[in-house]
């Protein structure tokens, strides 16, 4: 598993920032962090020429008064180690674009952003979910570090695998922890033809879901881990509600769930469980875990498309 080393941290010069900040606190004692990028992003940092003239002291260009904001807001409310090193970014241009093109070139392993509030641009999480070439972090304003119960919705594929992975990395950083294992399962409509009922045959796709999960997890170093197993029949169901229920009865704090990858034209256009999700607005933080530069193929003709 590549190891959470790089964080781009987006910041919005809002009131959103101090808990995207208490949120990278907690990243840094629980992983590896060695550098962190933060940004901000404008789509115009020139200055009228009247407002100039009506404050001239205002001698500083604009961009450098942005990332004495940013400086300043990550003393305030940023203890890090000394051994982590920061760099500050005030950018010009379309928001989504620009955070995708730095999470490459900065070559990012987990890009951190606020959760849009309701009555916000869905969209924009949704996009970004889909097209960034790294795992992505959600941070809802408002979310408890007293982390006992993380959801991760798993189909047992290679990046269930891998959200696994990156879930155990954060959970050794917390004791007492429990990681809840969900798969949601459907019985197939022909199960009539195999002689069986609609009882029968729901407990095998459990048993047969079962033997999956301790087939991934053989594969895995769990170590010490508390994992717990969860099967739900998801038939005339909605996966993402199922999983939003989960995270009240499970007490959850934290949900962590795999992309896909897909990277195919059409793929493009269909609408993910990661991004049912984020368009949730989640009472906790959304991890979506991606393997590395998994969307690069595309990454050009997505932003030129700005699909």
């Amino acid at each position: 598993m590549t190891e959470v080393k790089t964080l781009t941290v987006a910041l919005e010069l809002t009131e959103m920032d101090p808990s995207i900040l208490k949120y990278v606190g907690f990243l840094c004692q629980s992983l590896p962090i060695e550098k962190i990028y933060f940004l901000h992003i404008e789509s115009n940092l020139d200055l009228p020429r009247q407002l100039r003239e009506q404050h001239p002291e205002v001698l500083k260009p604009f961009d450098e008064s942005l990332e004495d904001r940013m400086r300043a807001l990550v003393s305030e409310h940023l203890p890090r180690p000394a051994h982590i090193s920061v760099d500050f970014d005030a950018l010009e241009g379309k928001v989504l674009n620009t955070l995708i093109k730095q999470a490459n070139l900065k070559q990012t392993d987990l890009l951190v952003v606020g959760q849009h509030q309701p009555g916000g641009n869905a969209n924009f999480s949704d996009k970004l979910a889909r097209k960034c070439p790294c795992s992505v972090l959600f941070v809802p304003q408002e979310f408890s570090l007293d982390i006992r119960n993380i959801l991760l919705p798993t189909d047992f594929s290679e990046h269930s695998a891998l959200a696994l992975q990156h879930t155990l990395a954060l959970s050794e950083a917390v004791e007492g922890d429990t990681i809840h294992l969900l798969n949601i399962y459907d019985v197939p409509s022909g199960y009539t033809k195999l002689g069986k009922t609609y009882t029968e045959f729901d407990a095998l796709m459990k048993t047969y879901a079962a033997e999956d999960c301790a087939a991934m997890l053989k594969e895995l170093k769990t170590g010490s881990a508390k994992l717990t197993e969860h099967y739900l029949n998801g038939e005339k169901h909605d996966r993402a509600a199922l999983i939003q229920a989960q995270l009240k009865t499970l007490d959850c704090q934290l949900l962590v769930i795999g992309s896909k990858g897909r990277t195919n034209v059409l793929a493009l256009f269909l609408g993910s469980l990661a991004e049912q999700l984020v368009r949730m607005q989640l009472p906790v933080p959304l991890l979506v875990v991606k393997q590395p530069g998994e969307t690069l193929g595309l990454l050009e003709a997505m932003l030129e498309a700005d699909i």
